[in-house]
């Protein structure tokens, strides 16, 4: 059996937190415009965010990272993969 290793591609992605909201819907809307749906709990210090991703609905939480590729696909990963898997560009 051959062993492979994924090619380096680099992604948008976003960290979600209760300052950024704009940042992450700007990420999306060119993507799936209008098809996440925006809930707040009790208040806006836990915002809660249902995204149509690649694989179906999801729900992104504070801390996680939404990521979009370069085929415009959607994925949400929390912070602890997002930061095993990926390293920033500089």
């Amino acid at each position: 059996m051959a062993k492979y290793r994924k090619k380096p591609v680099e992604v948008d992605a976003i960290k979600l937190n209760t300052n950024n909201l704009d940042d992450v819907f700007e990420l999306l809307d060119p993507v799936f415009p209008l098809a996440y749906a925006y809930s707040i709990g009790q208040d806006l210090a836990d915002p809660v965010i249902r995204v149509q991703t690649t694989e179906g609905p999801k729900m992104l939480f504070v801390g996680d990272y939404v990521i979009k590729t370069v085929q415009d696909e959607i994925f949400i990963r929390t912070s602890e993969i997002f930061e095993q898997t990926y390293d920033k560009v500089i």
